[in-house]
């Protein structure tokens, strides 16, 4: 059964908002404004655009025409309804937070890894140390506009003095806060939770239509591996996309990252914005973890097809299994991808852990990590870490699916237990 997305809803919506200015005598003025979108807005790149609108209104190879209407849906909505009036959003903090820009990105840690290798868990745990570090939330990376995340914290100081966080509780309670069904297997996976840290490249998905996501809205081959090879985009549209990333970072530091290293997960980075990262952050840090392939590579397959039914109501390479065939070509590149970029660091830049071994005693795991950062470890935290320890150890592990990749296609990869550890 196919679920229909909220997308559905873009065209209609769309067509309402232009016959309602058309009404009101208005729609001059409707489509100068979008002229100057156009030619101003931050999140738009026509040479890098362009392409992706036309693919929408052509059949793709072995998907229902059903799949088109769900992606126009969702690029009419980003073009002509959210990107237009967050370009504003965006201008406004340029007038009223222009200090934001003089703020300083000092030694970020970036924790890296392939898809599925615990990263998430690992951001999780170093994250709790708020004395120490800051990471983006989902909501600052789907609203990167200081005007909006200075409201959302009055309601929080509202929520605290008047009714001591019973509000934040409400919502937290109800799943205000969770993309998508927060009831299915996908959130069992991995979670999508607005008020938690995330992946940094997600600020791509919502702002700049560069995200490996993206390719579940035009599921053909070339799109596969478009949007797995930003390395192969011109140099001025790298450097675009990385700058407007540097501009969210900054607008979090600014409002709320006093005293505090900067610390960002990045699993797709190894499209190429890995390497970005590093030429604009020279003193970056970086601390590696390695799974065995043979359980990360069939969970990420799994992860990606429900992701890609949350995100467009179906599992496109179900439909047509050369998709899925050209997602294991581009994650191969990856690997290699991983490998030359950990080799190419320094011992003082990269620190590699295991999956296993940090999971079975997670205390001594961030031990490590504190100590290559030079960092104490407050009694506070450590007792955090304790308790998370124990909770770890009635972790029971999940049977590994083999029915997207067959042990035969994974021994086809690197094992970057042997690579990155010899």
């Amino acid at each position: 059964m196919v679920k229909l997305p909220m997308y559905w809803y873009g065209v209609p919506l769309l067509c309402s908002v232009f016959y309602i200015f058309y009404l009101t005598g208005y729609i001059k003025w409707l489509i100068g404004y979008y002229i100057l979108f156009l030619l101003f807005s931050p999140f738009l790149s026509i040479k890098m655009y362009l392409p992706q609108v036309i693919s929408l209104f052509l059949p793709f190879t072995g998907i229902s025409l059903a799949h088109n209407i769900t992606s126009i849906g969702s690029g009419a909505l980003r073009l002509f309804i959210l990107w237009p009036i967050e370009t504003i959003l965006w201008y406004i903090d340029e007038i009223l937070f222009f200090n934001y820009k003089k703020q300083k990105i000092i030694e970020p840690v970036f924790l890296i890894g392939q898809p599925r290798s615990g990263t998430t868990k690992l951001q999780s745990l170093v994250n709790e140390d708020d004395e120490n570090f800051v990471s983006l939330l989902m909501y600052e990376m789907r609203y990167p506009y200081l005007t909006i995340q200075y409201s959302i914290d009055f309601f929080n100081y509202i929520d605290k003095v008047l009714f001591k966080y019973n509000l934040s509780k409400l919502l937290d309670k109800i799943r205000f806060f969770s993309l998508y069904d927060p009831k299915n297997e996908r959130q069992k996976m991995r979670r999508l939770e607005m008020n938690l840290p995330d992946e940094d490249d997600i600020i791509f998905f919502y702002h700049r239509g560069f995200h490996f996501l993206m390719a579940a809205m035009m599921p053909n081959k070339y799109w596969y591996k478009y949007f797995h090879r930003l390395y192969e985009l011109d140099d001025q549209i790298q450097y675009s996309l990385i700058q407007f990333h540097k501009r969210c970072v900054q607008k979090v530091l600014y409002r709320r990252g006093l005293n505090r290293t900067y610390l960002v997960k990045w699993v797709a980075g190894w499209n190429g914005q890995i390497n970005l990262a590093k030429e604009i952050y020279p003193d970056a840090k970086f601390i590696c973890i390695v799974r065995d392939k043979n359980e990360s590579l069939p969970s990420w397959i799994r992860l990606f097809k429900l992701l890609s039914t949350d995100v467009m109501g179906r599992d496109s390479m179900s439909e047509n299994p050369k998709l899925l065939k050209t997602f294991k070509k581009e994650n191969l590149i990856w690997f290699h991808r991983q490998i030359q970029f950990c080799k190419s660091l320094q011992k003082t830049q990269l620190l590699t852990i295991k999956f296993s071994q940090f999971f079975q005693n997670i205390p001594n795991g961030i031990e490590k990590i504190y100590t290559f950062l030079n960092k104490n470890i407050s009694q506070k935290y450590k007792n955090y870490l304790i308790s998370q320890n124990q909770q770890q150890t009635l972790h029971q592990k999940t049977k590994t699916d083999y029915s997207d990749i067959t042990p035969q296609e994974i021994q086809k990869f690197p094992d970057l237990l042997i690579e990155l550890f010899n």
